[in-house]
């Protein structure tokens, strides 16, 4: 019953989780519901609940339980995914990669995020170019890795 799921978003929400640990469990909320239409449930009780806050769109709720489903039986993958932030999630989810490229550009956001270093020119452009997106580097700077 959706009854059900709103008190488990609720409980999740009052929990005081980190962004990422929230979105995991909403995304696993989502996730377990059978019924069409549980993201847009989901969003429409947050909302109702937390008009001013953003994040908790239909779209986003699905990401949430994409990411669930991404993540749920690679503990290693979960643990990188869960150190960086959302929208480079997102990025890395709605990509087309293999597993071994997931976890690749998993660890460059992370160490990334750590040294909040630019990626170093032995990258090929293909990837530099995602590497800006998934560590907020801006796209100006993607000039001073051009090679020739």
């Amino acid at each position: 019953m959706t009854a059900d799921m709103f008190t488990a978003i609720d409980v999740a929400v009052d929990a005081g989780l980190s962004q990422m640990k929230l979105y995991c469990e909403l995304g696993r909320l989502v996730c377990e519901r059978p019924e069409k239409g549980a993201a847009v449930a989901a969003a429409e009780h947050l909302h109702s609940r937390f008009p001013d806050v953003s994040g908790f769109s239909p779209c986003n709720l699905r990401r949430m339980r994409e990411f669930y489903r991404m993540y749920t039986g690679n503990a290693e993958l979960l643990a990188l995914a869960m150190k960086i932030a959302w929208t480079q999630n997102v990025v890395i989810l709605e990509a087309d990669l293999e597993i071994e490229e997931r976890r690749w550009y998993l660890r460059a956001a992370d160490q990334n995020r750590q040294k909040r270093k630019k990626p170093c020119a032995a990258f090929n452009t293909q990837h530099r170019a995602f590497l800006c997106l998934i560590s907020d580097i801006p796209q100006r700077t993607l000039s001073a890795f051009q090679t020739e």
